[in-house]
C-alpha cells in the first residue's frame, strides 16, 4: 500500500506540475494579447495625432501643431514594426498587415507630407484642392478597418486563450483534488503535497496580482490619451476662434462702412460678404467638432425649456439666407404648428436647424427651392426639410447619418464637405430621445424629417 501510495502521490505531483506549465503558458500568451491591442491603440492614436497636427497647421499655418505631428510620424515606423513583432505568430494577422495595413499607412504617411509640401510651397487653395483629390478618408477608413480586423482576431484569440487558461485551472484543480485524495493514503506524502499546493496557490495570486497590474496600466494609459486628447482639443479651439471672431468683427465693419458709404463698388461689398460668411463657416466646423467631441464623451446634457419656436425658426432662416442667396436659392417657411411655443432644447433645436437646411442648400443646384415645414404629430413636432437637388443612392442611405463618410453626389458649388454635419443631426436627435429620417430618390430631391419628441 505505501509502495502504492507513493507512485500515485508522485503521479499526482508530475501531473500538477504539467498543469502548472500549462497555466503559465496560458497566462503569458493572455498578457501577449493585451500588448498586440495596446500596440494597435498606440499606433491609431499616433495616426490621429499625425492628421490633427496637420489639420491644425493647414488651417492656421501656425508652426506649433508641426510639432505634434512630426512626433506622431516619428512614431509610427516604431509603432507599426512592435505590432509586426507582436503578430509574428499570427499568420491571418501578418497577412492583414503585409497586404493592407502596412500599404495603407505608408501611402497615407506620404499623402500627409505631399499636403504639408504643397502648403508651404503652394498655399492654402492648393493645399485644399490637394485634399480634394487625395483619398485620405477612404485611406483612413480602411486603416480603421484593418485595425477593426486585427481587434476583431485577437479578441478572438483573447476569448480561446482565456478559454484555455480557464480550462488550464479546471484541470489544475481535478488533479489538486485528486491529490489530497491520495494525500490520505500517506500523511507524510499529504503533508508535501499540501505544501505543494498552497505553493501554487500563492503563485496563481502572484500571476493575478501582475494581470491586474497590466489591466491597471493599460486604463491608465487610456487616461492619459484621453486627457491629452481634451487638452489639444481646447487648445485648437481657443486658438482657433479668437482670429476668426476678429475677422468676423473686422468684416462687419467693413460692411457697416459700405453700406453707409458711396466709396465701395459692389464688388467690393461681395467681397466683404464672401468673407464673413467663410469666417462663419469656418466657426460652425469648429463648434460641429467640439460638439461631435461632447457627444461621444457623455458631456454634453439636455436642457428642456419654453421655446418661441416660430420666432427662433425664422431668425435660423434669416441667417441661413446670405447663404442661400449666393447659389440663387430660395428658403421658404411653412409653419403647419399649432402654438408658437413648445418645449424642447433650445441649442439641439438650433443646431438641428442650421445642419439641415445648410445641408440641403450645399447639395442643391443654382437656382432651386429648399422647404422648412414644421408641424405637430402624434410624440411631439415634426421638422421637415426638402430640396430639389439630385437625391440619394438607395444604396448609399445606410452611410447617412455616419461620421466622416462621402457620398457620390457632391456639393453642387465647390462647398467643403467634411461628413460630420448628419452624424451630428443623428446623435443630438438620439441624445433628446428623437428621430431623424430621410427620404429620397435618386434624381428627385431629398426630405429630412426630424422627430422632436414632446418633453414638457
Amino acid at each position: 500500500m505505501l509502495v502504492v501510495s507513493i507512485v500515485l502521490c508522485l503521479g499526482t505531483m508530475l501531473l500538477i506540475r504539467l498543469g502548472e506549465d500549462q497555466k503559465r503558458t496560458s497566462t503569458e500568451e493572455l498578457l501577449k494579447s493585451h500588448s498586440v491591442l495596446d500596440c494597435a491603440l498606440i499606433l491609431h492614436g499616433s495616426l490621429l495625432d499625425a492628421e490633427t497636427g496637420k489639420r491644425g497647421y493647414l488651417l492656421t499655418g501656425d508652426q506649433a501643431f508641426l510639432r505634434p505631428y512630426e512626433e506622431a510620424m516619428e512614431r509610427i515606423d516604431g509603432d507599426l514594426q512592435s505590432l509586426v513583432e507582436l503578430t509574428v505568430m499570427s499568420p491571418e494577422m501578418q497577412g492583414i498587415l503585409v497586404n493592407s495595413l502596412i500599404p495603407n499607412m505608408i501611402e497615407r504617411k506620404t499623402g500627409l507630407q505631399e499636403n504639408i509640401r504643397i502648403f508651404e510651397e503652394s498655399g492654402g487653395e492648393a493645399a485644399i484642392e490637394f485634399m480634394r483629390t487625395d483619398r485620405g478618408i477612404s485611406l483612413m477608413d480602411d486603416i480603421r478597418t484593418d485595425f477593426e480586423e486585427l481587434k476583431f482576431l485577437e479578441e478572438k484569440t483573447i476569448e480561446e486563450r482565456a478559454e484555455s487558461l480557464e480550462m488550464a485551472f479546471v484541470r489544475y484543480n481535478y488533479i489538486t483534488y485528486a491529490g489530497l485524495v491520495f494525500i490520505g493514503l500517506s500523511i507524510v506524502f499529504g503533508i508535501f503535497l499540501i505544501r505543494d499546493y498552497d505553493q501554487q496557490k500563492n503563485e496563481l495570486i502572484e500571476d493575478m496580482a501582475r494581470s491586474n497590474a497590466e489591466l491597471a496600466r493599460l486604463n491608465k494609459r487610456e487616461v492619459a490619451l484621453r486627457e491629452e486628447k481634451e487638452r489639444f482639443l481646447g487648445i485648437a479651439a481657443h486658438d482657433l476662434r479668437s482670429p476668426l471672431n476678429a475677422i468676423i468683427s473686422l468684416a462687419d465693419i467693413l460692411k457697416q462702412e459700405s453700406e453707409a458709404s458711396d466709396k465701395y463698388d459692389e464688388e467690393h461689398r461681395e467681397y466683404v460678404e464672401y468673407i464673413i460668411e467663410s469666417a462663419n463657416q469656418m466657426n460652425m466646423l469648429i463648434n460641429n467638432f467640439l460638439d461631435v467631441h461632447r457627444t461621444e464623451e457623455g458631456q454634453k446634457k439636455v436642457k428642456p425649456e419654453k421655446v418661441n419656436v416660430k420666432n427662433l425658426l425664422k431668425a435660423l432662416l434669416f441667417k441661413s439666407e446670405n447663404i442661400a442667396k449666393q447659389k440663387d436659392i430660395s428658403i421658404s417657411l411653412e409653419y403647419e404648428l399649432q402654438s408658437d411655443t413648445v418645449v424642447t432644447d433650445k441649442s439641439i433645436f438650433s443646431q438641428v436647424v442650421d445642419n439641415l437646411i445648410s445641408n440641403a442648400v450645399k447639395f442643391s443646384p443654382l437656382g432651386k427651392n429648399v422647404t422648412v415645414r414644421l408641424k405637430d404629430s402624434n410624440e411631439g413636432f415634426d421638422l421637415e426639410v426638402e430640396d430639389e437637388g439630385y437625391g440619394i443612392k438607395e444604396s448609399e442611405k445606410s452611410k447617412l447619418f455616419r461620421k466622416y463618410q462621402t457620398l457620390s453626389v457632391r456639393p453642387t458649388a465647390g462647398e467643403q464637405s467634411v461628413g460630420l454635419g448628419l452624424s451630428i443631426v443623428y446623435d443630438q436627435m438620439t441624445l433628446i430621445g428623437g428621430n431623424i429620417i430621410c427620404e429620397s430618390q435618386e434624381g428627385e430631391g431629398a426630405t429630412f424629417i426630424a422627430r422632436f419628441p414632446e418633453m414638457g
